[in-house]
């Protein structure tokens, strides 16, 4: 068997293992409501504890039996989301919503655009009806690295939207890697395949100011969220950041949407000289009480805000990066430590957990 075989065969597999998870959550569902009448509980330790057993005794010894134990946890756990009703967006006291088990699809979208905006950075634009009004702000999706019908890069790389249509949507990115550098290479026609939704979403004010910081790909994937917040009567800021002019994202997404919008890079080309919180620092005497930021952007970009957060007491959300292998918390290869509230901390995935989390959540000297 070739390669290139091999990594077909492999792809089939994940396929098939997609869409038996999408079937095992609807039959969830069905089960999840026939409890809720009859009030019994969701979940079943017993059972759990069962197949488990004899998952282990199936095994050729590829797998550890600890192993075993814990990717099935993580399916039940999956199952029992799908089980419980959805948590819907909330208002300003309200907690991030938990992850967004139900209603992933994995399907084929159409490339429309796809050019280069800024050295080094891509807008694509994909049609599919599918993906229409899946998303809450802050959510995520993992798309093929190339053609559809490709033989690799076999993992599915994340992204979010910036720009939602009744067709699809569109997110920028930046060629870091030989999977971005395949996106790249696509022209208009060419098929991808997206999972999504996937991830936790940010929670809403409804009412007040909010400020949304973001830096390189993650300014226009903000957009979305500035737009919820604006239908609200949030009044909104935008502080866009950049290692250069050249560098600066699309800001003109939150023209309808942001009461200000502030552009920093860190040379001093354009807008306000040095970091989005050196911005933020010159020009928070424009904004009034903030009630919350909200960032989105590299890891140092978000040490600082939550540094920013934690000295101003101001209650921060940020969107965390990480190299992401399944998208929906079975390979536990984004894992982030944060505090647990008992003085202990503890692992998480960004995919399943997040990637929105409380800014006081993450243990950021762990």
């Amino acid at each position: 068997m070739s390669l290139d075989e091999a990594r077909r065969d492999i792809d089939r597999v994940d396929a098939e293992i997609i869409r038996l998870l999408d079937e095992r959550g609807r039959i969830g569902r069905r089960i999840g409501r026939l409890k809720r009448e009859l009030d019994l509980p969701l979940h079943q330790p017993g059972r759990e504890a069962d197949v488990i057993a004899r998952r282990i005794a199936q095994s050729d010894g590829s797998f550890p039996p600890e192993s075993i134990a814990a990717v099935y946890r993580i399916i039940m756990a999956e199952t029992l989301a799908l089980q419980t009703k959805p948590v819907a967006a909330g208002g300003k006291d309200e907690a991030c919503p938990g992850p967004a088990a139900a209603g992933k699809r994995d399907v084929v979208a159409v490339v429309r655009e796809n050019a280069e905006v800024a050295p080094g950075y891509y807008r694509m634009r994909l049609q599919a009806r599918d993906l229409a009004g899946l998303f809450r702000p802050g959510q995520f999706f993992q798309i093929t690295a190339g053609a559809a019908d490709s033989a690799g890069p076999f993992l599915r790389r994340p992204f979010a939207p910036g720009e939602f249509f009744a067709d699809g949507v569109s997110f920028y990115y930046a060629v870091v890697g030989v999977g971005t550098r395949r996106l790249a290479a696509l022209g208009p026609g060419a098929t991808v395949r997206v999972l999504a939704p996937l991830g936790n979403a940010f929670s809403l004010l409804d009412s007040g100011t909010a400020v949304l910081i973001g830096g390189g790909c993650g300014v226009p994937s903000l957009a979305p969220l500035a737009h919820a917040l604006k239908e609200r009567g949030v009044r909104v800021v935008t502080i866009a950041g950049a290692r250069t002019a050249t560098a600066v994202l699309d800001h003109d997404l939150f023209k309808h949407s942001a009461d200000r919008v502030i552009i920093a890079t860190d040379d001093g080309s354009a807008g306000c000289p040095g970091t989005t919180v050196d911005a933020y620092r010159l020009e928070h005497g424009g904004f009034g009480p903030v009630d919350r930021i909200y960032a989105l952007g590299p890891m140092p970009m978000l040490r600082g805000v939550a540094a920013l957060a934690d000295t101003a007491d101001i209650d921060c959300e940020v969107s965390l990066e990480e190299r992401m292998a399944c998208g929906f918390g079975a390979c536990m290869g984004c894992a982030v430590l944060v505090n647990t509230g008992d003085g202990q901390t503890a692992y998480r995935r960004v995919c399943h957990d997040g990637p929105v989390f409380n800014v006081k959540a993450i243990a950021w000297n762990g």
